[in-house]
């Protein structure tokens, strides 16, 4: 799950350019430029991507290792839908 960056996308490039894994499924955190999306294929030659998605999901990095989706009320949300918190 990364953001479609020029950086990013760049490190992608160098990671199938000498793959660590068997296949690759990525997903896209918003919608990647043509010519973004045109330097991954090109940059598949072992043919290991099997899917690319764009999933929009804004969220605010808070620290390294936590992120807020910046709803509130979220845990009440939670109950209301008779999910595990109500419980």
């Amino acid at each position: 799950y990364i953001r479609p960056t020029e950086i990013n996308v760049g490190l992608l490039v160098k990671e199938l350019t000498t793959p660590r894994f068997a296949e690759y499924h990525i997903f896209f955190s918003g919608i990647i430029s043509t010519g973004l999306l045109r330097l991954v294929a090109e940059n598949d030659s072992h043919e290991l991507v099997k899917q690319v998605q764009e999933f929009y999901g804004d969220y605010l990095p808070i620290n390294r290792d936590l992120l807020s989706l910046n709803c509130r009320n979220t845990i009440a949300m939670s109950v209301n839908a008779g999910t595990a918190w109500a419980r």
